[in-house]
Order: C-alpha cells, then sequence, then structure tokens
C-alpha cells in the first residue's frame, strides 16, 4: 500500500489516501480531475512531473469493476494542517535532551535532599528521645536511692526506739504505775496549752 497525498495550495484543497500499486494511476487521475494544479507526493517523497505524466499515460486496470472513469469512493479530503512555528523557533534535539536531563538531575538532587533531611531529623528526634529516656532512668534512679535511704532511716528509727524501751524497762514498768489525778491534769494543762 502507498500513501498518496494531493494538495493544491492555490484552491486549499486537500486529499490523502491509501492506495494498491495497480491503483495509483487511477488515483491520481482521480485527484487531478479534481484538482489540476495538485502537488502529489507519495509515500512522503514528491512526485517530479516526468513521473506524474508517466502515470497519467499508463493504462488502467479494471480491478473488481473499478475503472479510471469512476471517482475513488475512498478518498477523503484531509484535515487542514495547523501552521508550524517557524525553525528558528523550535528547540535543538540537543537542547531539548540538555533541558530534560537537568530537569532530572533536578528531581534527583532535590530527592535526595529531602531525604537527607529527613534522616537528619529523624536522627535528632531519636536522640533527643535516648537523652529523655536516660534522664528520666536517671531521675528514677535517684528517687530509688532516696527512696532506700529513708526506709534505711525509719528502720534505724524503730531499732533506736526498741533499744531506748529496752534499756528503760520497757513496756512493763509502765504497765507497774498507775495513773493519777496529777498526770490527768498535767496532760489535760498540756493540751489546752496553759
Amino acid at each position: 500500500m502507498l500513501r498518496l497525498v494531493a494538495i493544491d495550495e492555490a484552491t486549499g484543497w486537500t486529499a490523502e489516501c491509501l492506495v494498491d500499486e495497480h491503483m495509483l494511476p487511477a488515483e491520481v487521475r482521480a485527484c487531478l480531475a479534481q484538482a489540476p494544479n495538485a502537488e502529489l507526493w507519495i509515500d512522503g517523497e514528491p512526485v517530479p512531473p516526468w513521473f506524474r505524466e508517466q502515470l497519467l499515460n499508463a493504462p488502467v486496470l479494471p480491478v473488481g469493476g473499478y475503472s479510471g472513469a469512476q471517482s475513488p469512493g475512498h478518498l477523503h479530503p484531509a484535515a487542514a494542517v495547523p501552521e508550524l512555528p517557524p525553525t528558528e523557533l523550535w528547540p535543538t534535539v540537543a537542547q531539548t535532551m540538555n533541558r530534560v536531563f537537568e530537569d532530572a538531575r533536578r528531581s534527583h538532587v532535590s530527592s535526595l535532599n529531602d531525604i537527607g533531611e529527613l534522616t537528619r531529623t529523624f536522627g535528632e528526634q531519636w536522640l533527643e528521645r535516648e537523652r529523655r529516656f536516660a534522664d528520666e532512668s536517671a531521675r528514677q534512679r535517684a528517687l530509688v536511692h532516696q527512696s532506700l535511704a529513708d526506709i534505711d532511716l525509719i528502720d534505724r528509727s524503730a531499732k533506736v526506739v526498741e533499744m531506748n524501751a529496752r534499756l528503760s524497762g520497757g513496756p512493763e514498768r509502765a504497765r507497774q504505775r498507775q495513773l493519777g489525778l496529777g498526770d490527768l491534769l498535767s496532760g489535760f494543762l498540756r493540751l489546752t496549752g496553759e
């Protein structure tokens, strides 16, 4: 299959179609019947004038009832081609590749910087948490030592009281002595503060 394109710049008429090789002369005649001054292109190559004359003078082989007198049914006007900017404005391939590489490199460096920043922040937070844990452990250890010292002091005080009670005769001696009226009066005075 060949791709045939016909363009008539004077009228703005364009058409394109896919053609079997044996149908090429008939398609060329059909295109030139609609636009006699049209430029012809086959597979992207311009058709030289001598080849154009050969195609116009070539015999038309009927295939499936198709003859050159009939207009081809599959020839459709092509869509309008948009105007392209001048080639001076087009970036070169090297410039485009450099820009793409620079964008990719910047993105990669930015990602690495972000990962480095996250790692540094995580490390600082981890060290701060470990420092707090160590400080709390030291504080708890100091509280345990203080509690043990207090317990030891209470234990010593209890031993001193027990030793004093044994040396002074203990509770038996206090039971032998009975409370009198004077003891009650002195206790009352102590309570009232006089």
